[in-house]
């Protein structure tokens, strides 16, 4: 009886960790490391969007998880064998996976976290992910191959939203939760959110990220040398994490921005900054 009396206060401290919106950002960030952080997707589609408010975000983050390992493992037949029908099949299962990965895993990141920590949390789930960035050769195939394997029992450890444990005590509204939305009302909304306002004011910072990252890869590798592009990767994940924690910390700040419109325009002038530059 009294073992039991003793455990009680570290399991609840476990269990408060385990369920805590601090261990889903480490878990979300170490999933990104070793799914898309070591090769980047091309883009979330929408439509797991819809599935995610059928099924789950848990369930749609597990199953991004899962076709990045066949893809990697033809990277490297294909490297050492030149097993071109393995590369296709893994680009295929990756595609699917990575669309799926980068919804669920953003969504998670935005909603989980309490308001007064939510730039902290967003931030620490960027900044881990930024680790699996940069170029990668024959020889490093096999690290890849393992490391995505850690992806798929880390994401079944993500907590539902009915379950997380806040800080403040309030819970986490998610359509995804306890409720499910069919199908076809889920499309309908897709279709609503695309249509309105903010989503289109958005759209040439979508358009603008891609470009600028295929551009900044092409500049690097017709102008620089390897130990150039090499030590370009190494400062661009060095400067990307203080950059990413610094500014997830100035979002939470209250005292700093007091209003939504100054926020606003720190986000547009800081989108202009870097944008300008590139």
């Amino acid at each position: 009886m009294s073992s039991e009396t003793t455990s009680q206060p570290w399991l609840s401290t476990l269990k408060r960790w385990y369920r805590g919106t601090l261990y889903q950002a480490i878990v979300l960030g170490i999933v990104s490391f070793s799914q898309q952080g070591i090769w980047t997707a091309l883009a979330s589609n929408p439509i797991f969007a819809v599935l995610g408010n059928r099924f789950s975000l848990k369930s749609i983050l597990v199953f991004g998880t899962v076709g990045y390992l066949p893809y990697f493992g033809a990277l490297y037949c294909n490297s050492v064998y030149s097993t071109q029908w393995f590369l296709l099949f893994g680009a295929v299962t990756c595609g699917f996976s990575g669309a799926a990965l980068w919804m669920s895993e953003a969504a998670i990141a935005v909603a989980y976290p309490e308001d007064n920590r939510r730039g902290l949390y967003i931030s620490l789930w960027m900044a881990i992910g930024l680790f699996g960035t940069g170029s990668i050769s024959t020889s490093t195939y096999l690290a890849m191959i393992g490391l995505s394997c850690i992806g798929l029992p880390l994401a079944l450890t993500i907590s539902p939203p009915h379950k997380l444990i806040r800080t403040d005590g309030t819970q986490a509204t998610f359509s995804s939760g306890l409720t499910r939305i069919p199908l076809k009302q889920g499309s309908v909304g897709l279709w609503k959110a695309l249509k309105s306002r903010h989503i289109i004011l958005l759209m040439p910072i979508f358009i603008t990220v891609r470009w600028s990252y295929t551009y900044h890869r092409n500049y690097l590798a017709l102008y620089f040398t390897v130990r150039g592009r090499a030590l370009a990767g190494f400062l661009q994940t060095i400067c990307g994490i203080i950059a990413t924690v610094g500014w997830g910390r100035l979002l939470d700040a209250q005292t700093l921005f007091r209003n939504k419109r100054i926020l606003c325009s720190v986000g547009w002038y800081s989108m202009l900054l870097v944008f300008v530059v590139q």
